[in-house]
């Protein structure tokens, strides 16, 4: 166990040297590919795709903005020098384009419910998925970038992020909270489509595909089954009723792979669409279809409630089951 808890240290230790010295390239490279791509859609115009008519959901020159903002960061970010409030503001601008790029592919989420779930009525276009792919590692590697250039600026360990600053117990306390606020976002869901505006129509099981079923049990698991796994011991070792591992640790990536996933996704998703359902519904241009408008203001921001909760319930499972770093011993 010793044995290969060191070798992932040491795979980390070098993934986290590797990317110090080269993580800011690779920015830079992404951004000028990744922008010049953006902003000859800009020019010569954008093919439709639905939903929204573009594969981001804000098109035009944005994302050609964004990548132009990314590549002047990359440089910035490779060492920490400077004067601190320049540091502070560079900081504080990756982490906004950062949040930008995540939200610009919120789409994502429903590409990734159509491969998971086919059948039940959403398609995936390929184009239009490898763009907020791109999209997606784009915020991706501005967000590493970011992440070890503030290790750096902190004097952490750049394999783990530690410090000899002890972890405040607030915060495990937050993620805790945050994973109940999770699984009441998701029953906020579930009651607001019988409850709310819905015109009579119901959350059925009677007469559903199998592939609605499946995302039914889906929704579910996602929505109480995972959140209480991150902050429930049981979803640390397995319980006795789970023949034939009982008593064993529970994979971390399991569920942390699951919960970020899905609370990207969500939190971009929802996000965005919070946004568009205040603003529309204060010019009375919200098309509510079927439901009505008071479902919307009931279950988008169950949705937004269930993916930040999520997200945050899986920082503190990560946080949790760290072991120890093996390059500064610090647990």
């Amino acid at each position: 166990m010793t044995t290969t808890v060191e070798a992932a240290t040491s795979v980390r230790r070098r993934w986290a040297l590797a990317y110090q010295r080269n993580g800011w390239w690779l920015l830079l490279l992404w951004a000028v590919a990744y922008g010049l791509l953006r902003a000859s859609q800009a020019i010569h115009g954008e093919p439709y795709v639905a939903p929204l008519g573009t594969d981001l959901v804000v098109g035009g020159w944005l994302p050609t903005v964004l990548c132009a903002v990314a590549a002047i960061l990359a440089p910035m970010l490779r060492t920490p020098r400077g004067p601190k409030p320049l540091r502070v503001a560079a900081v504080a601008v990756a982490w906004t384009v950062t949040t930008a790029l995540a939200a610009e592919a919120a789409l994502f989420l429903l590409d990734l419910v159509s491969v998971v779930l086919p059948g039940i009525g959403l398609t995936v276009e390929p184009a239009a998925l490898a763009t907020r792919l791109a999209c997606e590692a784009g915020a991706v590697l501005l967000a590493g970038t970011t992440l070890v250039y503030q290790r750096q600026q902190r004097s952490a360990c750049l394999t783990c992020g530690r410090t000899d600053r002890p972890r405040p117990p607030w915060m495990l306390k937050v993620a805790t909270f945050a994973g109940y606020a999770a699984i009441a976002g998701c029953l906020l869901r579930l009651v607001a489509q019988y409850a709310v505006g819905t015109n009579g129509i119901p959350l059925a099981v009677v007469g559903m595909t199998p592939q609605a079923l499946g995302f039914e049990a889906g929704f579910l698991l996602a929505g109480v089954v995972l959140p209480l796994a991150l902050v429930r011991p049981w979803g640390r070792r397995f319980p006795r009723w789970v023949t034939g591992l009982a008593g064993r640790r529970v994979p971390r990536w399991l569920l942390l792979g699951p919960a970020f996933v899905i609370s990207l996704g969500m939190t971009a998703y929802f996000g965005v669409t919070f946004a568009e359902l205040a603003f529309q519904s204060a010019a009375g241009t919200f098309d509510a279809g079927p439901f009505g408008l008071a479902f919307f203001w009931v279950a988008v921001p169950a949705y937004l409630l269930w993916g930040i909760g999520l997200g945050l319930a899986a920082l503190g499972f990560w946080s949790r089951t760290r072991p120890i770093c093996r390059q500064c011993d610090r647990f």
